[in-house]
């Protein structure tokens, strides 16, 4: 009598099954061995075998996380780079702190020459790391990044209520010297809803193989519904960026051409020396300082220099997270002497990705302006102390066409010695990203 002894079993003490077992044994395979035996088809090339077995598996657990993640392995072991990208983000908007899930889907981008993006998970993962060798990799990557793109072209678009778009006092009278002075409309607070917009471009010719020449230019505007607060520009700069080991140094000369309230407002002409350097794997500097020529078309008493130092240093604390300390020092020396002023600044931010798709950047900065000459009607010099209070939230799992959306409100308050500098203001920018 022929007995059927049925489908043949796994070993239960082991999670090795042979190759020629595997469809057989599938269904009594513990979850382990099945994510060990497809991590081996892809490995060895036999992907429409692990595409089927994915397909057909349900997976629970920490075992589905596995089996998404092996998804993704396989879709950029085909070469889908755009379906890899959507699956470790996926990954990663549930999972922030998986740290293979973020290295993978840098790969992806930078297989699509998303250099920004990639860049951005591959200095996240600098911070989690620990395998010199894989260390290695990693700033490989970003080395090539560095070398490979001639081109570069960027441009945004943001809505931007704001509860005080042109700097406006709160208050309709303010006292100096005792008086009472009664402000003009223009001088008060407006609110209003603007739109800023922009598009940046440059080429970069290799003039040695760490020298380059770069050009660039770029045009931004602002526009309300009163024209008066309309703010337009047009920049072009020029000049050499040598890199070294582990950063780069620019010196550019800069050119920008503004427009005011529809009308010819001025020009600025000058240049900016700027650097970029990785200081370790967990530590990015970033610096510049410029020098500024400014000439008004019709307010010839607001001619005169700016000269500025910035500074900003992010430390990579994980896979997910940053600090961000920055500050810098001004000087502008107009030929009005009460205009002109010398200005400190210092802030403090923390970048931090969740689960459900967000990620929440804060900020906040102080900012310290000492003004020469006294104040007209005033027997003091103008002092101003500027705190700006910044939060952006990100929806990472909101993303059409590469780019997620952007929330950022911004609380303002500027308190000064002088009543008509006093003011407020609350702000929201609702934009996109590619960089999440």
């Amino acid at each position: 009598t022929n007995v059927e002894a049925g489908p043949p079993k796994a070993p239960a003490d082991s999670i090795v099954v042979a190759v020629e077992d595997i469809e057989k044994l599938w269904p009594t395979l513990k979850p382990l061995q099945q994510i060990i035996a497809i991590k081996a088809m892809i490995e060895t090339g036999r992907f429409e075998q692990a595409d089927r077995l994915l397909a057909r598996t349900t997976f629970r657990g920490g075992a589905a996380i596995d089996a998404q993640f092996l998804t993704g392995r396989l879709q950029m072991a085909r070469g889908r780079f755009p379906e890899a990208v959507d699956t470790f983000r996926a990954i990663l908007a549930a999972h922030p702190k998986h740290e293979t899930a973020r290295l993978e889907l840098a790969h992806a981008l930078f297989a699509l020459k998303q250099d920004s993006a990639a860049r951005h998970h591959f200095n996240l993962s600098l911070g989690a790391i620990n395998d010199p060798q894989l260390k290695s990799r990693v700033r490989s990557f970003i080395d090539a990044m560095d070398r490979r793109k001639r081109w570069n072209f960027s441009s945004y678009l943001s809505v931007l209520p704001s509860t005080n778009i042109n700097q406006g006092a709160d208050v309709k009278v303010v006292t100096l010297n005792g008086l009472p002075f009664e402000l003009d409309d223009s001088a008060r607070r407006k609110s209003g809803v603007g739109v800023k917009a922009g598009v940046a471009g440059g080429y970069r010719l290799a003039l040695t193989e760490k020298l380059d020449l770069v050009v660039g230019g770029g045009a931004d505007l602002k526009r309300y519904k009163d024209k008066r607060y309309n703010d337009h520009s047009l920049t072009a700069e020029a000049g050499p960026r040598y890199q070294f080991g582990f950063g780069d140094v620019a010196l550019y000369a800069t050119s920008t051409r503004r427009w005011y309230g529809g009308a010819a407002y001025a020009w600025y002409h000058g240049g900016r020396l700027q650097t970029a350097m990785r200081l370790g794997d967990q530590r990015i500097v970033r610096g510049s300082g410029a020098c500024t020529r400014k000439n008004h078309e019709k307010h010839a008493y607001q001619d005169g220099w700016n000269c500025a130092l910035y500074a900003e240093q992010d430390y990579f604390t994980g896979p997910s997270s940053f600090v961000r300390v920055l500050g810098g020092y001004e000087i502008e020396d107009l030929d009005t002497e009460h205009l002109s002023y010398k200005s400190y600044n210092i802030g403090l931010g923390a970048y931090r990705e969740l689960p459900w798709g967000t990620t929440l950047y804060g900020q906040v900065a102080y900012r310290n302006y000492d003004f020469d000459g006294l104040y007209p009607g005033s027997t003091t010099n103008r002092e101003d102390h500027r705190f700006d209070v910044t939060l952006n939230l990100t929806k990472r799992d909101w993303a059409i066409l590469g780019y997620a959306p952007v929330l950022t409100y911004t609380y303002t308050i500027n308190n000064s010695n002088v009543g008509f500098h006093d003011y407020t203001a609350h702000g929201i920018n609702f934009t996109v990203t590619k960089n999440f």
